[in-house]
């Protein structure tokens, strides 16, 4: 039997400390699916159709709660929590997650409202589930921005011979965790594991901001992650680069990157600009910012990025 989220967060997570950083007021939707529910939070809620706003990996729906705010025209937005992150349902036992699953779970999220028209925000792993909603179903889209990524990070053969192994022997130690038994912190102890990652090192407000969505109280006083174990582990497959050079091929909406100044492109530099040759050339319009701070920093500097966003929405955000 799968593990569905809903008996973990419709009490515990209230328990989790708030933090004082601007909002709007949102609304909290459940979107039933196969496996349980995918978890979101919109954001100005008004009859609108809203911006479908996907985050990073292990990150969760509140990584646009700095940036949602400042955006001036109040164009609505739904954030979701991909599954097994934040509030959402995990994948049952011995099912892995891949970019192809948060494609599914978008594609889901969209026909449960009917939408005949999908605007897409997405920051790292959300941008690149982006794009490829973008290829696969590039009548529906009508403008796409993406946060310090541009595609997913190619796997080619011999990377995935040298780490493919040792994914699977990942998947299937972390697959065997049950959620009741996994490790717990203080909640002083998460904030810090997020303000020093490895990947994306962040503001202890920004980690706050994460954290509130991201954790849950225990029996003992003590908050353990709400997302699933199994996601700790290696991607088990991907695409060569001459592939997602093919799937760049296939975008026909309007584009905006905003890459960071100080952030990691996670794979060769040349690539990266060879995908945005190719997306500048086929896109219905396109255009690509840098903007100070690293990986996160539509949470580190959201007063920078909102209003870039919001022009670009303003713009081609068909309501």
């Amino acid at each position: 039997m799968f593990r569905s989220s809903h008996k973990l967060f419709t009490s515990s997570t209230s328990a989790v400390p708030r933090n004082n950083v601007m909002r709007w007021s949102h609304t909290e939707v459940k979107i039933p699916v196969p496996w349980g529910h995918i978890a979101g939070k919109w954001w100005n809620k008004d009859g609108q159709r809203p911006i479908l706003a996907v985050h990073g990996w292990q990150d969760n729906a509140n990584s646009f709660d700095r940036v949602v705010p400042l955006m001036s025209s109040k164009i609505p937005v739904l954030a979701v929590d991909l599954p097994g992150h934040g509030h959402s349902s995990y994948f049952p036992e011995g099912f892995p997650y891949h970019r192809m699953t948060a494609v599914m779970a978008m594609k889901l999220t969209v026909e449960h409202f009917g939408w005949q028209k999908v605007s897409l925000m997405g920051h790292s792993l959300g941008g690149q589930t982006c794009l490829l909603y973008s290829t696969i179903f590039p009548e529906q889209v009508d403008s796409l921005a993406m946060l310090d990524i541009l595609a997913p990070i190619p796997l080619n053969a011999s990377r995935f011979v040298q780490s493919g192994g040792k994914g699977i022997d990942e998947f299937l130690k972390w697959d065997m965790q049950k959620h009741d038994t996994a490790p717990t912190h203080t909640y002083e102890e998460l904030v810090d594991m997020i303000k020093k990652s490895p990947i994306s090192p962040v503001s202890e407000v920004a980690a706050k901001v994460l954290v509130e969505r991201g954790a849950m109280k225990c029996d003992n006083g003590k908050f353990r992650w709400t997302r699933d174990p199994k996601l700790k582990g290696l991607p088990l497959a991907g695409w060569a680069e001459r592939d997602i050079f093919k799937f760049c091929e296939e975008i026909k909406t309007n584009v905006l990157c905003i890459k960071a100044e100080s952030s990691s492109y996670f794979t060769k530099k040349e690539f990266f600009d060879e995908c945005w040759s190719i997306i500048k050339r086929v896109a219905k319009t396109s255009d690509l910012r840098y903007t100070c701070g690293g990986h996160d920093f539509h949470l580190e500097h959201p007063e920078i990025v909102a209003p870039i966003l919001d022009d670009f929405f303003t713009k081609y955000y068909d309501k």
